[in-house]
């Protein structure tokens, strides 16, 4: 099981050319075997983003989430009072608060977070998912 960053779900929904092969291979082979898991926070980033003009989705935004929100891909993972307390073992982190809440997240799921965001990378915070080796 695999929590995945907003980046990364938009890029795999979207065939974002900025998902490497190898990640959307490994990541299409992680659906068959479960869905992968997204924040809640998630669907607040991308609607915010959209509404700012900070990405162009390639269709209108209810339409985007019909298609991206299918329960055989994607799992969404409530923003509990857990995650909300494993916030504070994060300070000082991350300037983002959704950043800070998918974090607090994989923590709390115990579960590899599959993400480019080179602050969380850094911060050793969490187990960054990395994909399988093709050969």
């Amino acid at each position: 099981m695999i929590l995945i960053d907003t980046h990364i779900w938009v890029w795999l929904a979207n065939q974002d050319s900025r998902l490497k092969p190898e990640y959307r291979q490994s990541l299409e082979l992680e659906i068959q075997n479960a869905p992968l898991m997204v924040s809640d926070i998630s669907l607040w980033e991308i609607q915010t983003a959209v509404s700012n003009g900070g990405m162009i989705l390639p269709m209108p935004l209810d339409e985007w989430f019909r298609i991206a929100t299918n329960p055989s891909v994607v799992n969404f993972q409530r923003i509990t009072p857990e995650v909300v307390v494993e916030i504070n073992n994060l300070m000082p982190f991350h300037k983002d608060p959704a950043d800070r809440i998918i974090t607090a997240t994989a923590r709390i799921l115990e579960v590899p977070l599959a993400t480019h965001d080179r602050d969380i990378i850094k911060s050793n915070a969490v187990s960054i998912w990395q994909p399988k080796a093709f050969d």
